[in-house]
């Protein structure tokens, strides 16, 4: 991995009234928001030691620029297909600001020399920058790192230990970039050289499970819908206390009763070795249900694992007709496998943690 320090603007913390309004708006009103002087820039290229504490865990990190050449030769690796649309719309915003306002979140095998310097900046040294973000409860800190030697060092040990990393969250932000890249330096355009990044140690990522609700026009039966389910795999219904679905199985809350499904099949192609997301997609909303993707009655609702059972739950108490499917988390190696394989997963299979801010770094690829 080609890691590069570069110039940064972060936010003036000394112009800015309100946090939640900045950060939520910041995507759409970068130039505004600079010209107002909202947004310091660096003079000197550095790379950034990011440390997040918040009510799912703490996290260290590393922000820097890679050399969009890591993209073409396959070094940063995708999990997730993408949208023309979504990616036209980010070539837009990014032409306009002529910035990245967002790292990619990648995930990587962290040496420990990495992991130990992250650990020492952050325990030896005063943050540069801290934003307590009290609606969430989140705490955002920044160590600039700027003397060569500890450049050199992060720089070398990328280039030699971190042969690959995994997109965890960003990928429609990645195809954009690089097609920006290629298409402005045929037109002698400004064009975006490196890809704004926040490197998170596998051993510190978190991926959460992303359920879904199913929501008709015309209220589901529930003997109908137990038949159907019945045809993708084997259905009870869960006695006691409840517990979280394992490897193998999803489970299904109808009306306010849950039950747990154990696939009939395993497998929908011999080439691939499928996730639980991947059956449900088959056999459940294309044959169980028999739900097309032009199918204008049904209405697929995505909720992120990290609420929980019970957000679930309060998700389809306020839609009628719903049906609601917890799944078992995707592990990090399924992730690494299903990466490297080429056979992308389905769309918002996976919640990762942490999350990261519009705005917090900027990298602007025009002085």
């Amino acid at each position: 991995m080609k890691l590069k320090p570069f110039k940064a603007h972060v936010p003036n913390l000394k112009k800015i009234e309100s946090l939640d309004s900045f950060f939520s708006s910041v995507s759409e009103n970068y130039l505004d928001k600079y010209a107002s002087k909202k947004f310091i820039p660096q003079e000197e290229a550095s790379i950034f030691v990011y440390k997040i504490s918040s009510p799912t865990g703490t996290y260290h990190g590393l922000i820097a620029t890679n050399d969009v050449d890591d993209i073409r030769k396959g070094n940063i690796v995708p999990h997730e297909t993408t949208l023309s649309f979504k990616e036209n719309r980010l070539k837009e915003l990014l032409n306009r600001r002529q910035a990245q306002i967002k790292p990619i979140l990648c995930a990587f095998d962290c040496p420990e020399s990495v992991m130990d310097f992250m650990i020492r900046i952050t325990t030896s040294q005063d943050a540069f920058l801290t934003i307590n973000l009290e609606w969430t409860n989140e705490v955002h800190q920044l160590w600039q790192i700027i003397l060569p030697d500890d450049i050199d060092l992060l720089i070398s040990t990328f280039s030699h230990d971190v042969p690959e990393v995994f997109i965890a969250d960003g990928h429609h932000r990645v195809t954009s970039i690089l097609q920006l890249n290629e298409e402005n330096h045929q037109s002698q355009l400004p064009s975006p050289d490196g890809l704004l990044t926040v490197y998170i140690p596998f051993r510190e990522l978190k991926i959460f499970d992303y359920n879904r609700i199913l929501t008709r026009e015309e209220h589901y039966e529930r003997e109908w819908v137990i038949n159907r389910l019945n045809e993708a795999g084997k259905l009870h219904k869960i006695e006691g206390n409840l517990y979280p679905p394992n490897p193998g199985t999803i489970q299904v809350c109808i009306g306010v009763t849950w039950y747990e499904l154990k696939w009939h099949k395993t497998s929908i192609d011999d080439d691939i070795k499928e996730l639980d997301i991947d059956l449900f997609n088959q056999f459940i909303v294309m044959e169980a249900l028999d739900i097309t993707d032009t199918e204008r009655k049904h209405r697929i609702t995505y909720i992120p694992g990290i609420h929980g059972r019970e957000g679930l739950m309060r998700a389809m108490a306020a839609s009628n007709y719903s049906l609601g499917f917890m799944f078992p988390p995707i592990s990090k190696e399924q992730l690494k496998m299903r990466a490297r394989s080429g056979h992308p997963l389905p769309p918002k299979s996976t919640w990762f943690e942490p999350r990261i801010k519009n705005g917090l770094v900027v990298y602007p690829y025009m002085e």
